[in-house]
């Protein structure tokens, strides 16, 4: 292998593509297996069911369980997805198990070698699902959203409360669907579509995902997710129901629920999941602080021509809400998803004053090169305002980030978290 660099320096050095069956440290057996990873990359162990059926390995980190296909032209190697560390094996087929993550000990310490327990849990053939929901508990009620939002957000979203499957013989099981790796122990794994409405043919097209493109930016229109229960092998199942989620993407303007005069208090209650409102802005006005009583879900500030303006809100804690935006325009538009949490949430809007000045000293003029640093806690800044006042800040705070910049003008060091040593 050979690296290049910008300036045209090279560097080759050699690397060994071995088979997983090459590099394998040992085999596993049911019951206690001593396992030593040597704080490895990988420690493979080879394991060879003697029945079929769902095998527990007993540790509570993630596991990668991978085989070999030889039955082609090409060596292929198949990563069995695993979500979880019970996982439905064949019997005669040697599947190889990465170990490299270690186990928890009693104390929550991780640990890199110990007992590995492996047991037959529950032996017999391969269990079919015959449905699956959403959790009715915990679907995300979302139903609009944004221009320019990213797909990946709103999957996100819409798969975090889970899902039941239910298998032949009735029984039900709770999984999560935010995983790249399989479902359950049988390895079912989910196929996900989005198709977006044609209003000249009045059916759904679906966008190609088949690289995984979820940061595509979704314009207005409307759409839809489709989920697929499939089987280990990448397979739909037909006979089973897929779970649709409809929803629509909207431009700003398009519409809102009314005027916010932003003097006063907005109130909004859990009757709708959305809310949005047009509010004017005050002449002069460069900066708004928006702070709410209780967790709001999600606050979006857009100006008129649908740019967002707060792209990274800060929540002050759990049960608050506090934004600071920068403003360049007379007119926004507030998309609100309030919490759940308050069956009413009050928001206001203040005005930040605008900064006419910062002064900074330090504890110390002073410094020991290579001995003394600079903490956040030396530094006390003064910030002057429009209208005089004056706020005195020692180190950091919401309104105050500090980092340390050398003669050259480039950042030396991060004051907010280190303590930056000279």
């Amino acid at each position: 292998m050979k690296v290049y660099t910008d300036s045209g320096i090279t560097s080759g050095y050699d690397i060994e593509v071995c088979k997983i069956s090459d590099v394998a440290k040992g085999a596993l057996n049911t019951g206690a297996n001593a396992i030593d990873t040597e704080k490895k990359a990988h420690a493979i162990y080879e394991f060879t069911p003697d029945v079929t059926g769902i095998y527990d390995f007993g540790t509570d980190v993630r596991l990668y369980i991978y085989h070999e296909d030889a039955s082609g032209d090409e060596y292929k190697l198949i990563r069995d997805a695993i979500g979880e560390n019970s996982k439905f094996l064949e019997k005669g087929i040697t599947y190889y198990i990465d170990t490299a993550s270690g186990t928890y000990d009693k104390w929550g310490n991780n640990v890199y070698s110990w007992t590995m327990n492996v047991q037959l849990s529950k032996a017999g053939e391969y269990k079919l699902p015959v449905s699956w929901k959403l959790d009715e508990n915990g679907i995300y009620s979302r139903y609009i959203y944004m221009s320019g939002v990213v797909y990946g957000r709103v999957l996100s979203e819409q798969t975090e409360s889970g899902c039941y499957i239910t298998y032949d013989g009735g029984t039900e099981k709770y999984t999560n669907l935010q995983t790249n790796d399989a479902l359950d122990s049988w390895n079912n794994t989910v196929k996900t579509s989005l198709l977006r409405y044609d209003e000249d043919t009045s059916e759904y097209v679906e966008y190609d995902l088949s690289e995984g493109e979820y940061n595509i930016y979704l314009s207005k229109g409307k759409y839809k997710t489709v989920l697929e229960l499939a089987s280990k092998d990448g397979n739909v199942y037909t006979d089973i129901a897929p779970i649709e989620i409809p929803f629509e993407v909207w431009n700003v303007t398009d519409a809102y629920d009314g005027e916010w005069d932003i003097s006063k208090p907005m109130y909004l209650n859990l009757a709708q999941t959305t809310y949005m409102y047009k509010a004017s802005i005050p002449e002069g006005v460069k900066c708004l602080s928006f702070k709410a009583n209780a967790q709001l879900s999600n606050l979006e500030v857009y100006d008129a021509d649908g740019k967002r303006l707060n792209p990274k809100p800060s929540n002050a804690n759990t049960y608050t809400y506090s934004d600071i935006v920068e403003l360049n325009t007379d007119v926004i538009y507030l998309y609100f998803v309030p919490g759940g949490d308050a069956e009413i949430t009050k928001v206001t809007a203040s005005v930040v004053p605008e900064v006419v000045s910062l002064d900074t000293e330090v504890d110390k003029e002073e410094y020991l090169c290579e001995h003394d640093y600079v903490a956040s806690s030396d530094v006390i800044t003064t910030i002057t305002y429009a209208d005089s006042t004056k706020e005195v800040v020692r180190g950091t705070s919401d309104t105050v980030s500090l980092c340390l910049l050398d003669s050259d003008g480039k950042v030396y060091g991060n004051v907010d978290r280190d303590k930056v040593i000279l």
